[in-house]
């Protein structure tokens, strides 16, 4: 992800409620007005902590919306 992209998703995740959002290729996790996590098309899944992207692991395609679901609401508890 490029620097720009991030800044983007951070201006964008201040106006949005808790859920899953699309921006271009990224499907992104918002948390109390907070960008926290991403996907990428190719299904990698990255946290982020600070200024730095942590990868959690890869899945397929069609599961990126399902899994970010999942992180949300783990993170919920």
């Amino acid at each position: 992800m490029k620097i720009e992209e991030h800044n983007k998703l951070i201006e964008k995740a201040k106006t949005r409620k808790d859920g899953v959002y699309s921006f271009g290729q990224y499907l992104y996790v918002v948390k109390d007005n907070k960008f926290i996590a991403y996907s990428d098309y190719s299904g990698n899944l990255s946290t982020i902590h600070g200024v730095f992207h942590m990868q959690r692991g890869k899945v397929e395609r069609y599961d990126r919306k399902s899994e970010l679901i999942k992180y949300l609401r783990s993170i919920d508890k």
